[in-house]
């Protein structure tokens, strides 16, 4: 996951939000294990909803040309795969 400058430096200073921690008891058994860090920056409450864009991979090329043009810098962070016991793994 790309993160913006100085996210770790201010998560280190203890800079998480209240609604960080509430989104992780919220949904955080539906995903694999998780540092502490990767929890904080994966379930920050001030980015949560509206980022996550599931494109079939044969037309990512295409999406991620679209989104150039309409001057969005975006990066495939992950894949879909067959559903197992939790929603999310984090690698």
């Amino acid at each position: 996951v790309p993160l913006l400058p100085n996210t770790r430096k201010y998560r280190d200073l203890g800079c998480v939000p209240g609604g960080t921690k509430n989104n992780f008891i919220s949904y955080g058994h539906k995903i694999g294990p998780m540092n502490e860090e990767q929890a904080h920056i994966l379930c920050d409450a001030q980015t949560s909803g509206g980022l996550l864009a599931i494109v079939r991979k044969d037309a990512v090329p295409e999406f991620l040309e679209v989104t150039k043009l309409a001057g969005l810098a975006l990066s495939p962070i992950g894949y879909t795969k067959a559903r197992c016991d939790r929603l999310i793994d984090v690698q």
